[in-house]
């Protein structure tokens, strides 16, 4: 028996919020992650990863999604109420991974122990900022 692609199309467009012939970027996070949860719900009958998992799956496939740019939305993607002091080790890889472009755009200008220390500080100074009472 085949499946009936125009209902699957239709209830995954619906799921997403996107006409059938709407275009989606399948390389913008914002436009796949909801593809994928919408697929995995219809293929396995209401399952749901958590947000977490898919995150990761799609930042190991090359669409990560956008880095949190202001505090709340730090606190949001962390769980936490005041941002990253529960952030540890895997928030503060996160976001020398994505500084990497920069960070090497300044090896051609300093040397690597000044680049370093800048990161450390950077991340020092956030720290402390995360951790002060509010």
């Amino acid at each position: 028996m085949e499946n009936d692609t125009a209902a699957y199309i239709a209830v995954v467009a619906r799921r997403i919020g996107v006409g059938q012939d709407d275009t989606i970027d399948l390389h913008r996070h914002a436009h796949l992650r909801p593809l994928v949860e919408a697929i995995i719900h219809h293929e396995c009958a209401g399952l749901a990863y958590p947000a977490a998992v898919i995150d990761r799956a799609l930042t190991l496939a090359g669409v990560p999604p956008a880095p949190p740019v202001t505090l709340r939305e730090v606190a949001a993607a962390t769980g936490t109420g005041r941002g990253a002091v529960l952030v540890g080790a895997a928030g503060i890889a996160t976001a020398v991974a994505q500084a990497a472009p920069a960070i090497q755009a300044l090896g051609t200008l300093v040397p690597a122990v000044a680049i370093a220390v800048i990161v450390a500080a950077v991340v020092g100074v956030l720290a402390w900022r995360l951790r002060r009472p509010a």
